[in-house]
């Protein structure tokens, strides 16, 4: 990206360019440095979609629908461009119709890890923007991670945290939400998966249970918008077929011939897309 150093925007505390919401927590940086659009998207709405840099596959199918989700609806999401669920939640983003916004622990052109550079790239590329207060070539450190957090959570309405475990750098960020007056959800997962310990602790210490996009934007007082979903794979097209009459997930389990473990997911994220729904342990289709 360093071929796009002339586009490079740095933006004043002072500046009406400057993010609002930034401004009202306790350290907001004094400058920020910014590639691609941020002026389009100041006024839309933004959520952060946060959490553990090794995810499981269904934390990392949990972060791209709901970030396509939200983005189909009109909210930015915000990131920081970390592997894992950052990654996941930025590439879901960029397949809605709202762009994403990249937050480094680094300068602009000292993107780590160097395996996203081409994700910021499109990140650009799609109307988004990368942003950083630190100088160009500025590198990561173990500090500037969470130092990148709390502008992640001062530039967004609310935090939602997918997949953590218990001391996970997105709980910092989650942390640093709720200091700023700013709502914090989590993602339900398994209670024996260390992956899940964090959120599920979250939800259990007051943070909202999110289960879909439609619960993100009820968060955040927002009004639902209905979504056409129809990209289902092979195996979530197979269990719709089946609920024509309501089932528990075992009666699934059994006539798919499919693990247990793959059908809970599976169910968790067609929730998510809003094509079921969990009522009383059998699932309805929608």
């Amino acid at each position: 990206m360093k071929n796009n150093i002339s586009k490079a925007k740095n933006i004043s505390i002072n500046s009406d360019e400057y993010p609002e919401s930034l401004k009202n927590i306790f350290d907001p940086p004094k400058d920020l440095n910014a590639l691609g659009d941020i002026d389009k998207f100041a006024s839309s709405p933004k959520v952060a979609i946060v959490g553990t840099r090794r995810p499981t596959r269904y934390g990392l199918e949990v972060a791209e629908t709901l970030a396509r989700d939200l983005s189909n609806m009109g909210v930015v999401i915000v990131s920081g461009l970390a592997l894992g669920i950052d990654s996941a939640a930025h590439r879901g983003a960029l397949d809605g119709q709202t762009p994403t916004w990249a937050v480094l622990g680094s300068g602009l052109f000292n993107i780590q890890p160097t395996i996203n550079r081409p994700l910021a790239e499109k990140i650009v590329a799609g109307g988004g923007a990368i942003i950083s207060e630190f100088e160009d070539t500025y590198p990561a450190d173990k500090w500037t991670f969470p130092q990148r957090n709390r502008i992640v959570a001062g530039l967004t309405q609310a935090t939602i945290v997918v997949e953590a475990s218990e001391r996970s750098g997105a709980l910092i960020t989650a942390d640093l939400a709720m200091q700023y007056g700013r709502d914090v959800g989590a993602v339900p997962g398994e209670t024996t998966s260390l992956n899940s310990r964090g959120t599920n602790n979250l939800i259990k210490n007051g943070a909202a249970l999110i289960r879909s996009a439609e619960d993100v934007l009820e968060l955040i007082g927002l009004e639902q918008k209905k979504l056409k979903l129809d990209n289902f794979d092979e195996l979530e097209n197979n269990i719709l077929r089946l609920l024509e009459s309501p089932l528990c997930a075992d009666d699934i389990s059994a006539s798919l011939s499919q693990n247990i473990l793959a059908v809970n997911q599976k169910l968790s994220i067609l929730e998510l897309k809003g094509a079921i729904k969990n009522r009383a342990g059998l699932f309805h289709k929608l």
